[in-house]
């Protein structure tokens, strides 16, 4: 019986239940996904140096008739892309991936520079200042914690807002906005079809979105305003994605112009909280406020 549809992850399982030669074939197909989809039966059996009836056992120990529904399933599997399966490490000197996860940083926030929509982030900075309550969600790993980032940066600027990342509770909250509040929804992708549906749900009830994420995205396409993110991947599956510096770069920018827009209320909030961590915590007022 097969342990799951994902036949990669199948034999990986099975690794300690399976014969020496079997584990050389198994090694076989996992170096070279795309060989194993493509060779006879004689081309594997010569590649991994085991016979015929080998090849045959090996596909009935994973729940399957033959090699046929094998090559099936190993093509199903790349459906993610091959570098998910064939993993490419480059060097593994810590200065020479310091210096390529700090390129990448870099090379987001200039992508991002050269691309900001400074229009949408004015209309985004003055729909923000003038709500009466703020509402941030966030999908997925890297949206999520920059929507909590969000709620971080505003709420200290006498701003009154929350973030949600739990997906029903969205959609309840979603239905409870109002014409005065608004919106935030932060995705890179822009095609998380929950954060959509809420973007509908809040436009329907007259609440403006703002959408921070793919232009001509689904989401893109239900929000009021769009500030756009389009940070290219590279394909180094293990490296951090670098839009997230870009997401957060973008928040930065939006909360200092609102801060500057909010004047004294912002200083006024910012002096009590300073004060607060004076008398706790900081010994110099030039200490970082709250971080």
């Amino acid at each position: 019986m097969i342990l799951s549809d994902d036949i990669i992850s199948t034999i990986h399982e099975k690794q300690d239940t399976l014969s020496k030669s079997e584990k050389r074939l198994s090694e076989t197909i996992l170096a070279d996904v795309n060989f194993a989809i493509q060779a006879t039966t004689s081309e594997m059996a010569i590649r991994s140096g085991v016979s015929s009836p080998t090849i045959t056992r090996f596909c009935r120990s994973l729940g399957l008739k033959g090699l046929k529904e094998l090559k099936v399933k190993l093509a199903q599997s790349l459906s993610v892309g091959n570098r998910y399966v064939t993993l490419n490490i480059g060097s593994d000197n810590i200065q020479d991936v310091a210096s390529n996860v700090i390129s990448s940083a870099q090379l987001a926030l200039h992508h991002l520079h050269q691309a900001l929509d400074y229009q949408a982030l004015e209309q985004a900075v003055d729909s923000l200042c003038k709500a009466q309550r703020i509402v941030i969600f966030g999908g997925g790993g890297g949206a999520t914690v920059v929507a909590q980032d969000t709620e971080y940066r505003l709420f200290r600027l006498s701003l009154h807002v929350v973030s949600y990342t739990d997906s029903q509770l969205q959609r309840m909250v979603a239905a409870t906005l109002k014409e005065e509040d608004n919106l935030i929804i932060i995705s890179t992708s822009g095609r998380d079809q929950e954060l959509v549906e809420c973007s509908q749900i809040a436009g329907n009830y007259h609440c403006k979105v703002i959408a921070i994420t793919r232009p001509n995205s689904p989401l893109a396409n239900t929000a009021d305003i769009v500030i756009p993110v389009d940070i290219p991947e590279t394909k180094d599956i293990l490296k951090p994605t670098a839009s997230r510096y870009a997401l957060l770069a973008t928040i930065d920018i939006l909360a200092n112009q609102i801060g500057i827009k909010m004047g004294d209320k912002a200083t006024e909030n910012l002096r009590r909280m300073k004060y607060q961590l004076m008398a706790n915590r900081d010994i110099e007022n030039t200490e970082p406020l709250g971080d």
